[in-house]
């Protein structure tokens, strides 16, 4: 043998029982003969030796096998069909009777049953690859793939089939021959099916089978409904065998397709529900249009009744595409009559409704089909539990390939939905429409949207207690939106089966009618007017409709003669000229201006000015300086001029005035006290007019605790300036006027926004948010836990003894809450009392606040719930409040005395109070005041404690705390970004107040609050950055009836916040009225308490707490304490002694000794005398501020107390040091004043007996008194005894004081008796001595002069004699 085109021939090989197979003989009066043959194609031939194939036998067989065939009289196999089934127990043997009414008879197409020699022409075949045959070739009874060699192919035998209902593909094959790797492929339509078989393995028990070839296997293969293509591929692989054996193929025989057109019927089956059959018929006919069939084997349909329409059929798995099986009520606003097919829109709608809308009232028409899709469903939408959910608005037909029923046939319905295990449920197919003004929802029309609902879909068992499904759209009018798509309620199903939708979109708006659009006339110029036509509302909230119309122009007046009140206008264009209220969505003054905007101020009459407006152009500020801003106006009539104001100054430092032609008539406002303020001034006569804003004093910040000085304008309203306005004026952005004839435009509320020329705000889309009078809406940005959520406590479950907490968005919500998993906190177990300083009384079985003196004890209280303990000796237990707690969510209270309140820009109201944490509400950029304030009546003086931070990201923000009307000095409320060193000492300086807060309190703490306190911050794992930062703050406040108020503050700015400012929580006001005491505190410093008493006392100057702290003891001798709450005693300086109450160190009866020993006697100075401007008294004090002084200058307390003593020897100086004054200053860190006194030595006691001031300054004060007090004391060695001259036999003795010092001159004076005796006095005989020398020395002199004279003389007369007429002597000169 050969394979085609081979070179040469190859040997056959002896048969084996491989290579033979089975040949029927023709079936001839119910026998056939059956013989073994060789196979054709086999490589082999008949050997005796090797093999002997089975004798040649006669079997039975039935030339009409097939189903639904019978043999006539003829020997003719005839088919039943055409309605007909074959009743073989039929009297005179088989034959085609009729269905019956409400039955039909399905067709079962057969084949290779019996001897055949050629293909029946419903099949065809081909082969591809190595083929040796044409493809499959019928044999028989049988059909196989026909003898091929070696290499590798595919021959395929395929049939068409019409599945009338669905049904059964089985067949007998088997797998002959071949290797391993050949087999049988069976495709459905194209598609392989899950039906694949290869070559059976050889040697099993079913291996031979009635040949010896190989055992028949049976395939099974569900076909549903409708057209399809049957193939058949055996697949001979590459690696074939190419030996002698039997070549491998697979044979194939009694093929049945169950229910499939074309074949013959053999028995009937009951119409499905929705379907019915009058009798003789194949197939079942479905119900027509507004009929249905509820269950099988209808020989007819019913018509649905009034008000009812057919369910819409769902392809049933085996029959199709049937009709309806029930009838469903029709929707809201729908009817039918009587055998209707459809629903449809009430008798009161319009005459010619759309399609697919609504008409819920006169004028507003809905029409949602341009929402209508012919191809795919809107979604998937998924919700949490990761189902899908698919819509059609208008259809409940489509090709939609993603919600398909249990049979995998697809669901015709409005909505559907798809599990996660891919299973499909109708939502709902019956329609019904609702206005949404009639829908549960506050603040909305007609016109805003409508609600459609979804009924009649599948039915709920376990889950909805046998409800049928239904879902409901919200439609909101959103004109940006365009089409928009349907987004999942939170959540989707609630309650179970009831599915919730919400749809933003520009066609859930109503369709145009001439009333959205406003006539607007124009200014009337050369008597000519156009009048044009705007939109309603801006955006345009309607679609499709009446267009908008074009410009026209008419004839008018120029100047209006009729004076309009405010609210409307002159309509120049009428003849007369009439008054006509202002449009929706605008405003008439009624002659003049309205001022918002604070830009082009000349066009108005201002003067070039220095006043400024901020980013917002909101408001107009003062300059730093004074400045005024000047207004000129020429009046038409008589009219005013109204305009609102703030003014924030620091006392008197600034002030507001307003004048008017000249006159103040608004004068000297230095505050407004965070709020606007209204002011009408009247103008009585028509004519120029001048007015004027003066502010004085304004100043910029000057640091962290004082705002700027200064006044701002934010609305400015003329009227009067012409007799009437002849336009209306559009509503600005973010404003509307709803009705007609307004004299002004309300502000667009949170959430909502509007163009110019609104009638009304529109709702932002579900994924945006909006300040109020906003323009726009901004996307809602990410969630984070720590600032869009707050910790809510829900009610106490008395079985579980347990507390609910779960996060809640802060309202409203600014952020996509739809999109963050919020996470689940654990419950807490429940307290006895909501307040904390509250007991449960055992007389009233009420929450009652622990008694004063006493306080609530969370380690006792566990164990006993009525407990409040005394409080010990050394502590205080003060009432207490605490608002806002971050551990229970207590909220704030308002009461009749307390109010939030925002001024300027605001977005929300004010402040918000949610759950544990309060905040200052979300604002726009511009400039604002948001506080908050109570009146609260301390009964004891305690303080006021929060912790405050800032949490948006804005710089220029700052928060102010008030006491009476007053900024509290000490509180540091400007934001600033702190850097990482100021960071980490700022925790670090926290974590250590916090530290020693929980060692002071942990003998009080119950266990369980520890841990739940641990827990919350666990749980809530808050992301501290610098911004996030809390601060804590107590500020004391005295005894009393104290309005407190805490103030967030932000400059203009063109960006607005999307997160709350300022945040507050742990709100603790302690020594409040009413209210009991839960946390105990050690006394402060200096101060005592007892057990049971409620304050501590502070210890009075002179006074120290005893170790306990229980009660004040007096400092010792010689130690004093200077100020009240003193901790310790001092001594006194050398040399003074403690007073008798031991507040000051004075002078021992005004003497002084020194350290060295030295004393001093200061009673000629000490005692109390007054000089001009200046009261002294070293030893008795003067009376002064703060009570006595040992200083008082210029009325103040120069100091009481000796402080220090010195000596200065060098001049002869003692400097007394008094200290402890009064403050210098009222800072609380100012020292206090102090005097030094410089007592100097001298001798003369009239030499300046008043002291002299050196130097004179605020805090310090030096004297200089020059007198013998400043001496020391004389000692006896300062003395020497001195006697007098004896007199009369008397004389006196006496000690005479020989050097500087503080003593008499001569001391010990006494006189003793003496002789008298004559004797010089020392000075005589000084005087006597001198004389006699004196006369010596004059002898001495003369005898010298004597001796020359004599000379002389013997001169003269030993010479010639003189001439006595020169010279005359006289006897004297001689």
């Amino acid at each position: 043998w050969s394979l085609p085109d081979s070179a040469d021939c190859s040997w056959r090989t002896p048969c084996t029982a491989d290579d033979y197979m089975l040949q029927y003989g023709p079936c001839v009066q119910g026998e056939r003969s059956v013989q073994s043959v060789v196979a054709p194609g086999a490589h082999c031939y008949a050997d005796a030796a090797t093999y002997t194939p089975p004798a040649a036998r006669q079997e039975r067989c039935d030339s009409c096998s097939a189903a639904g065939y019978f043999e006539d009289g003829d020997g003719e196999c005839v088919a039943c069909g055409g309605g007909t089934y074959l009743d073989r127990s039929a009297e005179g043997g088989p034959r085609c009777v009729p269905a019956p009414p409400g039955r039909f008879a399905p067709s079962v197409v057969s084949a290779f049953y019996g001897q055949q020699s050629e293909m029946p022409a419903e099949f065809s075949t081909f082969c591809t690859g190595s083929c040796s045959a044409t493809g499959w070739e019928a044999r028989s009874d049988r059909v196989d793939s026909g003898t091929h060699h070696a290499g590798e192919l595919d021959a395929v035998l395929v049939r068409d089939v019409d599945m009338a209902l669905a049904g059964y593909l089985m067949f007998d094959y088997r797998v002959v021959g071949g290797s391993e790797a050949d087999g049988l492929e069976l495709y459905v339509s194209g598609v392989r099916d899950a039906f694949l078989v290869y070559h059976p393995s050889r040697g099993g028990e079913d291996d031979g089978g009635e040949d010896g070839l190989g055992a028949w296997h049976t395939a099974l293969v569900r076909l549903g409904h409708g057209s399809w293509q049957l193939a058949w591929n055996y697949h001979q692989s590459e690696s074939s065998s190419s030996s002698s054996s039997l070549p491998g193929k697979v044979e194939m025989r009694h093929v049945v397709i169950q229910n499939a057109r074309g074949g013959a019927a053999q028995g009937t089956l009951p119409c499905a529900a929705g379907s019915y059959s009058s009798g003789g018929q194949a197939e079942c006919t479905p119900c027509p249009q507004g009929t249905h069939a509820s269950s099988a084997g209808s020989a007819a349909c019913v018509p649905c009744g009034e008000n009812e329409a057919p369910r819409p059929p769902v392809p049933d798995a085996a029959f199709g595409l049937l009709g309806a099986v029930s009838c469903d009520q029709c929707g809201q606003h729908t009817h039918t009559a009587a055998g209707a097919a459809e629903c449809a829109l009430n008798d009161d709608s319009e005459a010619d409704p759309p399609a697919c809308g609504f008409s819920p009232a006169a004028g507003v028409t809905y029409d949602l089909s341009p929402l209508a899709r012919s191809d795919e469903m809107y979604g998937p939408v998924l919700d949490s539990r990761n189902h899908a959910y698919f819509l059609n608005v208008c259809s409940r037909q489509h090709s939609n390939h993603s919600c398909f029923d249990g049979d995998g046939e697809p669901i015709p319905s409005f909505a559907c939905q798809v599990t996660s295990v891919g299973r499909g449920e109708d939502l709902g197919h019956v329609m019904g429409f609702e206005a949404l003004d009639e829908a549960p929802a506050e603040g909305v029309s007609v016109r805003d949207g409508l609600v459609v609902h979804y009924t009649g879909g599948s039915r709920g068992l376990q889950l909805c207690q046998n409800r049928m499904r239904q879902t409901t759209v919200h439609f909101r009018c959103v004109p940006t939106a365009g089409v928009g798509a349907p987004v999942p309620h939170s959540p989707v199903e609630n309650p179970p089966c009831s599915y919730h939708f919400g749809w933003d979109s520009l066609y859930a708006c109503p369709l145009c009618t001439a009333d959205d659009y406003v006539r607007v006339p124009g200014e009337c110029v050369n008597g000519r007017q156009q009048v044009s036509y705007r939109p309603r509302e801006q955006p345009l909230r309607c679609h499709g409709g009446v267009p908008q119309p074009q410009p026209v122009e008419q004839d008018c007046r120029e100047q209006p003669t009729v004076p309009c009140p405010a609210g409307q206008y002159a309509d120049v264009a009428q003849t007369p000229v009439v008054c006509v209220p202002a449009p929706v969505g605008h405003y008439a003054v009624g002659g003049g201006f309205l001022l918002e905007r604070w830009t082009g101020l000349a066009a108005y009459g201002f003067e070039p000015t220095s006043w400024r407006a901020d980013a917002t152009l909101q408001n107009l500020h003062s300059p730093q300086d004074a400045s005024d801003l000047v207004l000129k106006v020429s009046f038409a009539k008589a009219g005013f001029v109204e305009f609102d104001y703030k003014v924030h100054g620091q006392g008197e430092l600034a002030s507001f005035q307003f004048e008017a032609d000249g006159h103040t008539v608004l004068a000297d406002v230095h505050s407004t006290n965070l709020l606007y303020a209204t002011y009408r001034h009247p103008v009585r006569e028509a004519g120029a007019h001048v007015f004027v804003w003066r502010f004085r004093g304004g100043s910029a910040p000057a640091d962290d605790q004082h705002r700027e000085r200064g006044a701002l304008l934010s609305r400015l309203l003329v009227v009067g300036q012409k007799e009437a306005d002849t336009v209306p004026t559009p509503c600005p952005a973010g404003q509307y006027s709803s009705q007609e004839g307004a004299s002004s435009c309300d502000q667009c509320g949170h959430n909502t926004y509007s163009g110019e020329g609104a009638r009304q705000c529109q709702p932002c889309a579900a994924s945006q948010w909006s300040e109020r009078g906003a323009a726009s809406c901004r996307p809602r940005r990410a969630c984070t836990l720590d600032t869009d959520f707050v910790v809510v406590y829900d009610e106490c479950d008395a079985q579980s003894g347990t507390q609910a907490r779960l996060y809640v968005p802060t309202d409203p919500a600014v952020c996509d809450v739809s999109s963050f998993e919020v996470p689940a906190l654990a419950p807490v177990p429940c307290p006895v009392c909501a307040r904390r300083g509250d007991h449960l009384s055992a007389q009233s079985n009420r929450c009652e606040a622990c008694p004063l003196g006493s306080y609530r004890d969370l380690q006792v209280s566990a164990a006993d719930e009525h407990a409040c303990v005394a409080t010990p000796a050394g502590s205080t237990a003060l009432p207490a409040l605490l608002l806002f707690d971050s551990n229970q969510g207590r909220t704030f209270e308002l009461d009749g005395d307390a109010s939030t309140t925002c001024t300027g820009d605001c977005g929300t109201e004010a402040w918000r109070f949610q759950g544990d944490r309060a905040d200052s509400g979300v604002h726009g950029g511009g400039e604002l005041d948001s506080f908050m304030e109570a009146q609260i009546e301390f009964a004891y003086a305690g303080s006021v404690r929060f912790e405050y931070r800032f949490a948006g990201e804005r710089e220029d923000v700052r928060a102010d705390v008030y006491l009476d009307g007053e900024p509290v000095d000490g509180f540091t409320p400007a934001r600033k970004l702190l850097s990482r060193v100021e960071l980490e000492e700022e925790d670090k300086e926290a974590e250590d107040h916090e530290a020693e807060k929980k060692q002071q309190q942990q003998q009080q703490q119950q266990q369980q609050q520890q841990q739940q306190q641990q827990q919350e911050a666990d749980t809530k794992n808050e992301v501290r950055t610098h911004d996030q930062i809390w601060h804590a703050v107590s500020l004391p406040v005295p005894a009393g009836t104290h309005r407190f108020a805490l103030n967030y503050h932000q400059e203009a700015s063109s960006v607005a916040s999307d997160t709350a400012g300022l945040q507050l929580r742990n709100l603790l006001l302690e020594g409040v009225s009413g209210a009991g005491a839960f946390q105990l505190h050690a006394c402060k410093d200096g101060h005592v308490s007892a057990v049971g008493d409620v304050t501590c006392t502070a210890c009075v100057a002179g006074t120290i707490p005893n170790p306990e702290h229980s009660q004040c003891k007096a400092c010792s001798t010689g130690m004093v304490s200077f100020n009240t709450a003193s901790t310790v005693c001092s001594a006194c300086p050398a040399g003074t002694v403690s007073d008798s109450r031991h507040t000051s160190c004075i002078l021992d009866q005004c003497k002084l000794t020194t350290s060295s020993g030295v004393h001093y006697d200061l009673s000629s100075v000490g005692q109390s005398m007054s000089l001009a401007n200046m009261d002294i008294g070293l030893c008795n004090q003067v009376s002064c501020e703060l009570g006595t002084a040992a200083v008082c200058h210029k009325e103040r307390n120069f100091g009481r107390s000796i402080t220090s003593v010195q000596e200065s020897v060098s001049d002869n100086t003692v400097v007394l040091v008094y200290g402890h004054g009064a403050p210098c200053t009222t800072s609380l860190t100012a020292p206090l004043r102090s005097t030094t006194v410089r007592l100097q030595c001298v001798s003369d006691e009239s030499v300046n007996a008043a002291p002299t001031i050196l130097s004179d300054d605020e805090c310090a004060l030096e004297l200089q008194w020059k007198a013998l007090a400043g001496c020391r004391l004389c000692t006896d060695a300062d003395y020497v005894e001195e006697r007098s001259e004896c007199k009369s036999g008397n004389r006196v003795v006496q000690q005479a004081r020989q050097t500087l010092c503080n003593g008499p001159l001569f001391r010990n004076s006494v006189t003793e008796s003496c002789h008298i005796e004559f004797e010089f006095p020392w000075w005589a005989v000084a005087v006597i001595g001198v004389a006699v020398l004196l006369l010596i020395v004059v002898v001495v002199v003369v005898c010298v002069r004597n001796r020359k004279l004599s000379h002389s003389y013997e001169l003269l007369a030993n010479s010639n004699p003189p001439v006595m007429g020169d010279f005359d002597l006289g006897d004297d000169e001689l």
